[in-house]
């Protein structure tokens, strides 16, 4: 007997050239009660994100014809500021040139390969409040998942975060200072990528909701945000010294 929702809660596009990663990635979304549509590359996803709406899309990062970075980019120009579809790329490995790439390209969040029903339900949670675990999970939550993916490499992403997010955090600063909402909307999107990449969903969530409300041009309320992300920050970056420290005593 099928125990999935009647309707599901949300509908992915799965772009990715591997029809066996296609099907994986497929099976996984529906197990856990969403819809997904497949595309082989990135022209086909871009056809799909055309002719319907879609919550969230999966763009694997190395594809024929077009590839999920170029393809994301154009994906950004056509919505302008009217819609932000998150992208969440699938990619082998997850470097900081390849974590800076996604970003640059206009992606929100990664998934590495090989597909995890638990780490495709946490992307989830973190890219759209429909999907979110209803059993409510703490940043440090997240963190540590992150911290337990990453094994090793861990200390390295962490030491990255901490150095590069007070340069974040100083431009989105300006940017509300200035009353630039648009610029605003670029800072914050970039910083909700960083966190995400770290496991900080809530500042992320934080920062995502900072970035609609820039781009539909609601200049008021944004300090008030600004300051709601500096806190969290500042509680990420105190977790992430304390975890440090305890790999380099272990």
């Amino acid at each position: 007997m099928d125990s999935r929702p009647a309707s599901p809660r949300l509908r992915l596009l799965i772009a990715d050239d591997n029809a066996v990663s296609r099907m994986i990635a497929a099976g996984l979304a529906e197990k856990l009660g969403h819809a997904a549509d497949m595309a082989a590359d990135g022209e086909q996803a871009l056809r799909m994100l055309a002719e319907r709406h879609y919550d969230l899309v999966l763009m694997d990062c190395e594809m024929p014809r077009l590839d999920g970075y170029a393809a994301t980019r154009r994906l950004r120009a056509l919505e302008g500021n009217m819609r932000h579809t998150p992208v969440v790329a699938l990619t082998a490995a997850l470097g900081e040139e390849e974590r800076l790439s996604c970003l640059e390209a206009g992606m929100d969040d990664f998934l590495c390969k090989p597909l995890s029903l638990t780490g495709l339900e946490e992307v989830l949670a973190r890219r759209s409040p429909a999907a979110a675990d209803t059993r409510g999970t703490s940043e440090t939550d997240g963190l540590e998942a992150v911290a337990r993916h990453l094994g090793n490499r861990h200390p390295e992403l962490a030491t990255l975060w901490l150095d590069d997010c007070p340069h974040r955090l100083d431009a989105l600063r300006s940017a509300v200072a200035d009353g630039d909402v648009m610029g605003a909307a670029r800072a914050a999107h970039a910083l909700a990528g960083a966190c995400a990449s770290i496991g900080a969903r809530e500042v992320s969530a934080q920062c995502q909701e900072m970035e609609r409300q820039a781009r539909g041009g609601h200049a008021a309320g944004l300090a008030d945000r600004l300051a709601r992300i500096e806190a969290g920050c500042a509680e990420v970056a105190a977790r992430l010294r304390q975890m440090l420290q305890s790999s380099v005593q272990s």
